[in-house]
């Protein structure tokens, strides 16, 4: 037997700011990567709708497991926008707790969240609620690929992402943990100040 030859996946990177995605042509796309791509394309249409009706918590669901496939794609300016999106909504949320989604799927805890997150929002079911959903799909052809399909279903555009990119410190809250003891300092300061005040004047009122 003759060992066929192993084709070589080119791919064409594009760079967004300082931070890059990949791009990979349709034709050179391997077959887990383009059904990576379309679950994480039917999980924005989904999460659209979602938010068209007001239904944040749902919204928030689908943009984690979005967000997760967004980075297995390296496509992380819409995985950064994702999480963006959820802690808008929710600055407690999970996925608070790691700077980004590459961060946070190493760690157990994320792990479980997301395991609970895919049996509730599997492919199939997905495609159900879709067609439940009724809504009118966003007009993919009139794009320039599937990345600006992504970024139009997240509410932006590659020159939003683009932009954002170049602030980095813009896109992202810091973890929940700096977050409290940030808060904890505010209301900490002013107490130590009026004890300071309270001492100064209990002393001058001493010696006088």
């Amino acid at each position: 037997m003759f060992a066929l030859p192993t084709k070589c996946r080119r791919e064409r990177a594009s760079k967004i700011g300082s931070q890059g995605y990949t791009h990979y042509d349709a034709p050179q796309m391997t077959d887990t990567l383009a059904r990576t791509k379309e679950r994480m394309l039917l999980r924005l249409r989904l999460a659209r709708a979602c938010e068209i009706r007001n239904r944040k918590k749902d919204r928030d669901k689908l943009l984690v497991l979005a967000g997760v496939d967004a980075r297995r794609l390296g496509w992380n300016p819409i995985a950064a926008y994702c999480r963006k999106k959820i802690l808008a909504h929710n600055a407690g949320h999970l996925i608070n707790k790691y700077r980004s989604f590459a961060e946070a799927v190493e760690c157990e805890d994320f792990q479980q969240f997301l395991r609970r997150l895919e049996r509730e929002y599997g492919s199939e079911r997905v495609e159900q609620l879709l067609l439940d959903a009724n809504m009118p799909e966003h007009p993919r052809q009139e794009l320039d690929d599937d990345f600006e399909y992504a970024a139009a279903l997240l509410g932006t555009s590659r020159q939003q992402l683009e932009s954002a990119n170049r602030e980095p410190q813009a896109e992202e809250l810091p973890p929940i943990e700096e977050q409290t003891q940030h808060v904890q300092w505010n209301y900490l300061l002013p107490i130590l100040l009026g004890l300071a005040a309270v001492t100064a004047w209990l002393l001058l009122w001493w010696l006088s």
